[in-house]
């Protein structure tokens, strides 16, 4: 006996709570979780939390503004002792570029913008993302006077709409202090376990 109540009880108890829970869970599978918003459109989605501003514009050239040709939309947190930010940036290409080629290309691009430092850059790693391998690395980057610790991403998917292919960049960056690359790269993870494209 526990506390007046019998084994069998207790047990049946925790089944039916089991059930329950589980239930719960089944039917709310594939739901958007609690503190998070989903951004959808130009043919893809991800998750971002619902407390951070959120704009999209123009990727290759910012004044054309976002389209199916290219465009970027981001998630940012911005206080007085923290900055976080995700990002995602398309454009099209005739050729799949290559993983290690793009991610290279891009942590060259974000060097030559002014008063941007990158500091260490750590080994090209790949992952499969429905279907597709995700060519990215961790690096540390001092911007306007403040330390970041960031991941880029590159995959490339053929786009029939266009004839031609989809080339998305994905950027996850946080302030150095509360960051550490390991963090960095978990949350880059987080990220794009919420990418879907096509949707």
């Amino acid at each position: 006996m526990l506390g007046g109540l019998n084994t069998r009880t207790v047990a049946l108890s925790l089944v039916v709570a089991g059930l329950v829970t589980g239930g719960n869970l089944w039917l709310h599978m594939g739901d958007t979780p609690l503190g998070y918003t989903e951004y959808s459109g130009y043919g893809f989605s991800v998750l971002h939390p619902s407390n951070w501003y959120t704009q999209e514009g123009g990727f290759t050239d910012p004044g054309m503004g976002a389209s199916d040709v290219q465009g970027m939309f981001q998630a940012v947190l911005f206080t007085e002792d923290h900055v976080e930010l995700m990002q995602v940036g398309w454009q099209t290409s005739v050729e799949a570029p290559e993983g290690a080629a793009s991610v290279e290309e891009v942590v060259q691009s974000i060097e030559s913008n002014p008063n941007t430092t990158v500091t260490s850059v750590g080994p090209l790693k790949t992952f499969n993302k429905d279907g597709f391998e995700v060519t990215y690395t961790v690096f540390e980057v001092v911007q306007r006077g403040q330390p970041l610790t960031a991941v880029i991403g590159t995959i490339a998917q053929p786009w029939p709409s266009l004839r031609s292919y989809r080339v998305y960049v994905f950027s996850y960056a946080a302030d150095s202090a509360s960051t550490s690359q390991a963090l960095a790269e978990e949350r880059f993870h987080e990220f794009m376990d919420s990418f879907r494209s096509p949707t």
